[in-house]
């Protein structure tokens, strides 16, 4: 069952969230925390710089970090390729870097903010945006997508309720084609996935996915010096045990983590 005190990652409780936050930027009250407010001021050219504490927006960044998810998929025999959507795009920008990827496919990219879809239509032309929750995709057909990405999606970091999470692989799964995957990256929180994937396995590989694979995701530098060794066997534990020593030093408490489920 939901948390109490996570009953605001419903999505009629976010879409009354955006419109409070709104209002907090039209008034003057706003103080950048939260991530409808951000949008609204950036769709209204108010602050351009709230925004990134909440998403990559900037370009090279998110191609940076798409490129990165496609070097890991790449060594399980998959990748950025076909018809893909991004669940939770934001303001597009890691739906671009996908979409530049994936030339020869087709990119979506989904957000229940209507101001961060309305700033996304019209930065990036060539992805098919979606003003819409994730909990009903009607709208798509079933078996559509190749690749279901979501980074940082609220129903799976905000919440240890499994059949909350359970609710929404179900429709992922209706919407993948055989040996599509879903992609979730995030970071190891009090509560989400990470603490319920585990108990799940059963169910998860009763609706029709094969076993969980949770990837520890080496930082951006050591990807881009090291490209497509950084995942081989050989390299991978070296730069997975400097990681956490990096992190140690700097104080950093997690590491990020790609989570693939395949349809099988």
């Amino acid at each position: 069952m939901l948390e109490k005190d996570s009953e605001w990652i419903l999505p009629e409780n976010l879409r009354e969230q955006e419109d409070r936050e709104r209002r907090a930027v039209e008034n003057g009250n706003f103080d950048g925390g939260g991530d409808f407010g951000s949008y609204y001021a950036y769709y209204r050219g108010i602050n351009y710089d709230f925004i990134r504490l909440h998403v990559i927006a900037d370009d090279q960044k998110a191609f940076e970090y798409a490129s990165h998810i496609d070097t890991v998929l790449k060594r399980h025999d998959l990748g950025l390729k076909g018809h893909i959507i991004d669940i939770g795009c934001a303001i597009g920008s890691l739906s671009n870097a996908i979409a530049r990827l994936n030339p020869h496919g087709k990119t979506y990219g989904l957000d229940i903010s209507r101001y961060s879809i309305e700033v996304a239509k019209n930065r990036y032309p060539n992805v098919l945006f979606f003003c819409q929750s994730a909990d009903s995709l009607d709208n798509f057909d079933d078996a559509a997508f190749d690749v279901i990405h979501a980074r940082e999606f609220y129903p799976f970091t905000r919440t240890n309720d499994a059949d909350y999470h359970l609710k929404y692989l179900k429709l992922f799964h209706s919407k993948l084609k055989a040996h599509g995957c879903v992609l979730l990256q995030m970071v190891d929180l009090e509560k989400g996935f990470c603490n319920t994937y585990e108990m799940m396995s059963r169910d998860i590989g009763e609706m029709g996915y094969a076993a969980i694979e949770k990837i520890s995701l080496v930082p951006n530098r050591m990807v881009h010096l090291f490209g497509d060794l950084s995942y081989a066997a050989g390299i991978y534990p070296i730069l997975r045990l400097a990681s956490k020593m990096l992190f140690r030093i700097i104080g950093r408490r997690s590491f990020q983590y790609l989570y693939i489920l395949t349809k099988k």
